[in-house]
């Protein structure tokens, strides 16, 4: 993180989960209401770091990803339909861990 807050850009396949988060809430700050960027704080926190925070992005797989979400079922969260995307989606590998 003390790159990211001296502006020194990440290589992509270095970012852990809470880098990229921690970045994308500082950057929502002012676009999004106070409050929502409070819930977001707050599940991003809460939530995704806790479980996968310390996790190279690009390690990530569709496994990992259908297991955090199954995880949040298991917690009854969220409690209506919420979308959570991560970055390089369309990257995110096949192969089991």
């Amino acid at each position: 993180l003390e790159d990211i807050g001296k502006g020194i850009p990440l290589e992509p396949s270095k970012i852990t989960v809470e880098q990229h988060f921690l970045g994308w809430l500082k950057s929502r700050k002012l676009s999004v209401a106070t409050g929502t960027w409070k819930k977001y704080d707050s599940h991003i926190r809460n939530h995704i770091i806790p479980y996968f925070g310390w996790r190279q992005v690009r390690s990530l797989t569709k496994e990992d990803v259908t297991d955090f979400y199954l995880y949040l079922r298991d917690l009854n969260w969220p409690p209506a339909p919420y979308t959570i995307s991560l970055p390089y989606s369309d990257q995110v590998s096949e192969r089991h861990t």
